[in-house]
């Protein structure tokens, strides 16, 4: 329970630090949380990856698994855990992909197969898990999926998972 316990105090940390709770997901670091027109973006928006929160809803769902029913940080962990599901599926576009910015997808429009197969995991495991309801989060789940297959090569791996990014899009 104390690995648990150090683990929370962390995670929680960085939720009071980079959680954005008027858009329910995570900035990517706090050179990302500012507002503005930002170079080669194409909307006025606040930074927030895909993958980022991807690793968060992902690794939000492995720590829920493990974590005993009566553990006293439960309830925010599920809270956040459902919280953040709906709005990733707000945000799957047509063709059952994310992409790399969520609140900019015009600046970088196309599919981010990384991030798209954190959200296939996550909202899967949730539907399993008995947290998502599976009439409301089935239809995304399928879509990914069927959007990913086409990604994937003829020897198994999966491709298309990482665009370079211009080192002029964001000053360091």
């Amino acid at each position: 329970m104390r690995c648990l316990d150090s683990v929370l105090t962390l995670y929680i940390e960085i939720y009071d630090l980079l959680y954005k709770k008027e858009e329910h997901i995570f900035s990517r670091d706090t050179r990302h949380q500012w507002e503005g027109n930002i170079k080669n973006l194409k909307e006025d928006n606040k930074i927030f990856w895909s993958c980022d929160n991807g690793w968060v809803l992902g690794s939000s769902a492995l720590v829920i698994d493990d974590m005993p029913k009566e553990y006293r940080h439960r309830d925010f962990n599920l809270r956040l855990f459902k919280e953040m599901a709906l709005k990733i599926k707000e945000l799957q576009h047509k063709d059952g992909l994310w992409r790399t910015s969520f609140l900019s997808p015009a600046s970088f429009n196309h599919a981010k197969v990384s991030g798209s197969g954190f959200y296939t995991f996550t909202l899967a495991w949730g539907i399993n898990d008995g947290l998502l309801d599976k009439t409301a989060y089935t239809p995304a789940v399928t879509k990914t999926w069927k959007s990913l297959m086409i990604f994937q090569q003829d020897r198994g791996m999966v491709g298309g998972y990482t665009i370079l990014v211009p080192t002029t899009y964001l000053p360091l």
